[in-house]
């Protein structure tokens, strides 16, 4: 464009850059890529592929039948809840005199209504008691003057640790082992699922003029790979919250012990806590199942998406 053809109304476009990079000869030039690198991730896309067929010929299976135990274990049964209730209550035992005695319990209401006037009319007046002696303090504490602090009178206070005559209280063995056993499972199960779905992922080919049938049935195992891994890892969420919910109502149950409802409740997380485990592991020996059924049946299309002939056609 010359000095005689400008235009103050024309807008520099991408098409005028890439015109202008092509004439001097500054244009970007792709590097090729290192052979040694693309070696090295071919060959560690092979040993993914060939532990993934491992883990879908061999641990599935293996895993179905371990959950399948578990589910028959005597620990993951029924738990009466006198039998809870009474370990509790072997350890704070329930006191038969309340230490906190209220107005309304000694008299009727006219008594109680003018025993609370009176102590109405006395903290009154005490509190105006009360402030014309802090008037008076500050002002002498204001006159006199500040004092130096004595080192040796500040001395550092360890807080108050309180302990129970029978010594620290001890957790549920067998909802605990269980739940240790079913949490190293559902580890072992979210490497398998990552690694399985990352070897799916890599099966998919290069898509050109679109999908044909083979590639939607990886998209779909692919897709049901990570649906299980989530519901795993949510699984692996709620074990860690027993032992908080527990811990804090024990600590109920030792501050306020003439509350019955905190021991029910109690009873209940125990139970709750059973039910819950039972639940965990029926959905994950069903989703193992069902992932094993469809993965066997749809393994050739995962492998091969395509015949040769669409291969070169697309690829």
């Amino acid at each position: 464009m010359s000095i005689s053809d400008y235009n103050p109304e024309y807008r520099f476009t991408d098409d005028d850059e890439q015109s202008k990079d092509n004439g001097n000869g500054n244009g970007n030039e792709e590097t090729p890529p290192d052979p040694e690198l693309l070696k090295k991730l071919d060959n560690w896309k092979m040993k993914l592929h060939e532990e993934a067929d491992r883990i879908i010929a061999q641990e599935l299976p293996k895993k179905v039948n371990e959950f399948d135990a578990m589910l028959k274990d005597k620990r993951l049964g029924y738990k009466n809840m006198r039998d809870i209730i009474g370990w509790i209550d072997a350890i704070f035992p329930i006191p038969k005199e309340r230490k906190h005695k209220y107005l309304f319990q000694h008299g009727n209401a006219s008594s109680c209504s003018s025993s609370t006037s009176s102590i109405s009319t006395s903290t009154s007046n005490s509190q105006e008691n009360a402030g014309k002696e802090k008037v008076g303090k500050k002002t002498e504490k204001s006159d006199k003057e500040p004092r130096t602090p004595n080192p040796r009178r500040e001395k550092v206070r360890a807080p108050k640790v309180h302990m129970f005559a029978s010594g620290p209280i001890d957790v549920s063995h067998s909802t605990c082992d269980i739940s240790k056993e079913f949490e190293l499972k559902l580890r072992e199960c979210v490497e398998m699922f990552n690694t399985v779905r990352m070897s799916i992922t890599f099966r998919i080919p290069r898509i050109q003029d679109g999908n044909n049938f083979g590639i939607e049935i990886q998209e779909k195992m692919r897709l049901k790979v990570s649906k299980c891994e989530d519901k795993t890892l949510k699984l692996l969420g709620m074990l860690g919250q027993y032992h908080l919910c527990r811990a804090s109502l024990i600590i109920r149950i030792y501050k306020k012990p003439w509350v019955l409802d905190y021991r029910k409740a109690f009873a209940d997380s125990e139970a709750m806590q059973i039910n819950k485990l039972r639940l965990s592991l029926n959905v994950m020996h069903y989703n193992m199942w069902v992932l094993h059924d469809k993965l066997t049946k749809n393994m050739e299309k995962i492998k091969k998406p395509r015949k040769p002939a669409t291969n070169l056609m697309y690829d």
